[in-house]
């Protein structure tokens, strides 16, 4: 499944294309595309579901800014790994716990991508965090439905 900057912008919450490309290039948020087809660039599901984390984000009241600095704290690969087994029906669930503390390391022993309630409560318990789960709007998208 592939997804232009259009849809990009859509799941982030932004009401046009420009201000999203924009906010994406002075932040550096790590949306990177899968390839570039007769000028547009094309995404895959993973970054899809990133928007919608950077929407979620920015509901929160953060700025930019702030958004950019929170998706430093996540392990994308790992994060790219469970959206990946995510789509092809391997695991159910899907939820990122970002730590609020700017001093976490991200190399660390606690995980902030999860794919059961168990292990997000764990981290949890030990982080201020933010709790997102991202599992609804994954199998809405999967569905072709937003």
């Amino acid at each position: 499944m592939h997804f232009m900057s259009k849809d990009l912008a859509k799941y982030a919450g932004y009401k046009g294309v420009e201000a999203f490309q924009v906010d994406q290039r002075r932040y550096d948020w790590p949306l990177m595309p899968l390839k570039r087809i007769q000028g547009r660039n094309r995404y895959a599901f993973t970054e899809a579901i990133l928007a919608h984390v950077i929407w979620s984000l920015r509901s929160l009241g953060l700025n930019g800014a702030a958004v950019g600095s929170m998706l430093g704290r996540i392990d994308i690969e790992a994060f790219r790994a469970a959206l990946d087994n995510f789509e092809v029906g391997l695991i159910d669930e899907a939820i990122l716990t970002i730590p609020l503390a700017e001093y976490f390391d991200p190399f660390g022993e606690m995980a902030t991508v999860h794919n059961n309630l168990r292990s997000a409560h764990t981290t949890m318990e030990q982080l201020d965090c933010v709790f997102l789960r991202l599992t609804d709007f994954a199998r809405t998208i999967l569905k072709g439905e937003m």
